[in-house]
């Protein structure tokens, strides 16, 4: 899958990365362009694993607590999705990398802190 952060702007501060099998494209908010390499690397191969494995598009994001988390959808016509195999591995992932997500968890709150810092100031 290419690496295109150039032709999709994420706007959404909750999304980290998508991974499209439909377009086998792969895109990282430009927010955690910062990230480590080794984090950056292990976030693509994981996105687009499971996008490969399961179809669709793969969205790594923060819940409404600030949790990762993902988001998958597939397109209507595509009848070898399978809901219940993406869900199952998915939460497996989030387990598996459970050490990954929450030190990037902890980046976004420490990101989020200094915005608003800056925003009111100080």
């Amino acid at each position: 899958m290419n690496s295109e952060q150039n032709n999709l702007v994420i706007e959404d501060e909750n999304i980290i990365c998508i991974a499209n099998s439909y377009i086998m494209k792969y895109y990282i908010n430009k927010m955690f362009e910062s990230l480590p390499r080794e984090v950056k690397d292990e976030l693509k191969i994981t996105l687009v694993s499971l996008a490969e494995e399961v179809g669709g598009v793969i969205t790594l994001m923060f819940d409404d607590d600030g949790q990762v988390s993902f988001g998958i959808n597939h397109e209507d016509e595509d009848y070898l999705f399978d809901d219940i195999s993406a869900g199952l591995i998915s939460k497996k992932i989030l387990s598996d990398k459970k050490d990954l997500f929450e030190q990037i968890e902890v980046y976004n709150k420490a990101i989020k802190l200094l915005r608003e810092q800056e925003k009111n100031g100080k």
